[in-house]
């Protein structure tokens, strides 16, 4: 089941990204992290063993980009998948800094 929800995190955020740096950067950033394996169209096929360590791999690397930018529209993307139990990357943690 968090398969799934860990799946449409990643999928919202590299859709919110293609929605501001464009889909062609964000699907090649996404692209280079490893254990992410997505489609033509962005949809993961496959996200590794350890998902909270992936993602959290996958905002580093738009972080890298656009830096705090990256964060805050990363946590909005995530957002409506996130509950009180789901283990998250402390990225999408509001109290997380970059350092």
């Amino acid at each position: 089941m968090d398969d799934v929800v860990y799946k449409n995190i990643a999928e919202a955020i590299i859709r919110k990204q293609a929605d501001i740096i464009g889909k062609d950067i964000a699907m090649r950033k996404a692209r280079k992290v490893t254990n992410i394996i997505l489609d033509d169209v962005g949809k993961i096929v496959r996200l590794g063993d350890d998902p909270v360590k992936c993602i959290s791999d996958l905002i580093q690397e738009y972080a890298n980009l656009s830096a705090d930018a990256a964060l805050r529209f990363s946590r909005e993307a995530a957002l409506p998948f996130i509950t009180p139990t789901l283990k998250i990357p402390d990225e999408l943690k509001p109290s997380y800094q970059l350092k």
